[in-house]
């Protein structure tokens, strides 16, 4: 779940307000450093995103 976490660590789990319409992201590189993977999602009403990872790309598991 997205929330703000600029604030204090008390503040920021107890009370936070989750974050709607954020972009959340991954990206998984090889040994190389490129970019093998790459997916993003948006946060719902609640702050949550629901972003699988595939495991294997090209025959070869990811790191």
């Amino acid at each position: 779940m997205c929330q703000d976490c600029t604030k204090g660590w008390n503040q920021w789990v107890h009370g936070a307000t989750p974050l709607r319409g954020c972009r959340v992201a991954v990206t998984c590189m090889d040994a190389r450093r490129w970019v093998v993977y790459h997916a993003s999602d948006h946060t719902d009403e609640h702050g949550e995103f629901n972003l699988p990872v595939i495991k294997n790309i090209y025959g070869k598991e990811l790191q």
